[in-house]
């Protein structure tokens, strides 16, 4: 069976590298994704997160200045597209995108989501810096940025003050400086717990506010046990080939704390995936759908990544879903996800 796993292992890295040039990507019902989480998600709110369900949502919903590669870990721009670090790693200056805005909200004018600008980074990051509202996260991030902790110290009186390390140098451009070296600040900062937020969207709804700049939003805050994530229309990113993202048009996510009854789900075609499947269930499954698997092409994948020192854990996939990854820090990236059989969109909308 071992050796199985190694056969379908390879096919699954043969299927992705393989795909086409031209995306088929839809903008119909029919491009739509199913997924379940584990249990309900706690919060959206960026500084109390401390679940990695909750972090796996909400880093669909939200920004920060910089982002994890879920494939390899590695530091991405985000809605900032470069930055200078000094030679001691004390200062770090960060370049903001221009075409970057927020989901559309009542929160705002008419309704339609504004320009995201340096004072949006000041007011997030001086959040996670205060006690006043839900914050589980002050010390992992910030405590380290020039006046972090007096700002903290002082924040259960006013939030007037001002914080040193934290410098807005024009509407694009924004430094912030520490107290001592710190080489994985960039690390720190691409923690979904270092999201950027608006403003407006914090006074209307505190710490239920859902409204970011990520690829998917949500109509309203979680008001039941399944989250449907809709595509943001206005988001910043596109791929290589200059098509947007994300490419899903709806993602679909259920709560299911069973391993036995996702799996059961993905058999029955309820859901499209099933994610952190652990080895000691992944070989019973396949023997019994070996033909699932054996079929050219197959219609299950399996892949797998090593969440701790010698324990492998596995992701069930429809064999048609295309640059979905997990890695050992949990984190996922559904806005690069796609369908292969999708039906194709005109040239005019994949310009938009």
């Amino acid at each position: 069976m071992k050796n199985l796993i190694y056969i379908i292992l390879f096919s699954v890295f043969i299927i992705s590298c393989s795909t086409s040039s031209n995306k088929n990507i839809s903008s119909d019902d029919k491009n739509s994704l199913s997924i379940n989480i584990a249990t309900n998600i706690n919060t959206l709110y960026p500084p109390a997160i401390n679940d990695v369900y909750s972090m796996q949502i909400a880093s669909q919903i939200f920004d920060g200045l910089v982002k994890y590669n879920t494939t390899d870990l590695t530091i991405e721009p985000s809605i900032a597209d470069s930055w200078e670090i000094n030679e001691d790693f004390t200062e770090f200056t960060f370049y903001l995108r221009k075409d970057v805005f927020f989901h559309d909200n009542k929160c705002f004018k008419d309704g339609k989501g504004r320009r995201l600008i340096a004072k949006d980074v000041e007011f997030s990051l001086k959040n996670l810096c205060s006690q006043k509202y839900t914050n589980n996260n002050f010390k992992t991030v910030l405590n380290n940025v020039l006046g972090a902790n007096n700002y903290y110290k002082n924040s259960l009186k006013t939030d007037k003050d001002s914080i040193a390390g934290i410098i807005i140098i024009n509407d694009f451009e924004i430094k912030l400086k520490l107290e001592k070296s710190t080489p994985f600040f960039l690390n720190l900062l691409a923690m979904p717990i270092a999201s950027i937020y608006p403003k407006e969207a914090f006074d209307m709804y505190k710490e239920k506010n859902y409204v970011g700049t990520g690829a998917f939003r949500i109509n309203e805050y979680l008001t039941t046990n399944k989250i449907v994530l809709l595509k943001n229309k206005d988001y910043f990113k596109k791929d290589a080939e200059n098509l947007k993202l994300p490419y899903l048009d709806t993602i679909f996510v259920g709560i299911e704390n069973s391993i036995q009854q996702e799996m059961s789900q993905f058999e029955n075609g309820k859901i499209d995936i099933v994610m952190n499947v652990p080895s000691a269930y992944i070989s019973e499954f396949m023997d019994k759908n070996i033909k699932y698997f054996e079929s050219n092409p197959p219609k299950f994948i399996v892949s797998s990544y090593t969440e701790e020192e010698n324990n492998e854990m596995y992701n069930l996939l429809k064999s048609n879903i295309h640059n979905f990854s997990t890695n050992n820090m949990n984190y996922i990236n559904l806005s690069i996800v796609y369908l292969e059989d999708a039906v194709a969109i005109t040239d005019t909308i994949a310009q938009q």
